[in-house]
């Protein structure tokens, strides 16, 4: 292309001989930076077209994070219900003094359930070492900011909080006032060993217990509330990368 203009420029010079070399030369300049300025044309959409392929490998990375995420984060809440759900259940238990049972032994059990969370971070970690305007759209990198440093974080801060009270408060009243009974290792999933109560009308009385499995419960409540809540925020944000992802592509 650029000889073909270098023709014309050519002839264009010689229609006035007195000044073909001065029009020449301004010839030869211009050809030089339409050269300079197409190579870095080409060169700058190369770069571009290599930052926007890293980038959609990276959000895909990260779609396939959230998935794991919310995947993990649905169990969890599976399990915190079924902690408040014998917790619920023991109330009853109290507020209607029923006799001891393998189903109050059973909620016994329940309720000492742990849940731990792993979050699956691997692109979220590479994408704040390499710089967070890596992902180049501005409401996506927010959303995916306050997913990580403030919703998924609290899942992990709610889970200390919950076994605070177990560790503290619940454990120390099981190990004064419940005995072991023997469990088939190969039938139960759960770590700790089932327990009941030593004299369950004794149990009923005590107000100390009541409060612990009601204290418990309050805050199962507010877990199960706020886990529902990043489910919901998780299934948007991987739409959300899901579309950026289209949108680069094409």
């Amino acid at each position: 292309m650029i000889n073909f203009f270098r023709k014309i420029r050519k002839q264009l010079a010689d229609d006035n001989k007195p000044i073909k070399y001065f029009r020449y030369a301004i010839g030869e300049i211009i050809l030089v930076v339409v050269g300079i300025l197409i190579a870095l044309s080409l060169n700058n959409w190369k770069e571009s077209r290599q930052e926007t392929l890293q980038e959609v490998k990276i959000l895909k990375q990260l779609k396939s994070d959230l998935i794991d995420n919310l995947e993990e984060v649905e169990i969890i809440h599976g399990e915190v219900q079924v902690r408040r759900q014998a917790s619920d259940s023991i109330i009853v238990y109290f507020n209607e003094k029923r006799q001891l049972d393998d189903s109050l032994i059973m909620y016994f059990t329940r309720m000492r359930y742990t849940s731990f969370f792993n979050s699956a971070n691997t692109a979220y970690k590479y994408i704040q070492s390499a710089g967070m305007n890596i992902v180049s759209n501005d409401s996506l990198r927010t959303h995916l900011t306050m997913m990580y440093e403030k919703e998924l974080r609290n899942i992990d801060l709610r889970a200390i909080g919950e076994n605070e009270i177990q560790n503290d408060v619940l454990e120390p009243f099981i190990r004064t006032h419940f005995k072991p009974i023997a469990w088939d290792s190969h039938t139960f999933t759960y770590v700790k060993h089932q327990v009941q109560p030593i004299n369950v009308e004794l149990l009923y009385s005590n107000i100390e217990f009541l409060n612990i499995v009601l204290e418990q419960n309050a805050y199962l409540q507010v877990r199960i509330h706020w886990l529902e809540d990043t489910i919901i925020k998780l299934e948007k944000l991987i739409k959300e990368v899901q579309s950026e992802i289209e949108r680069l592509e094409n």
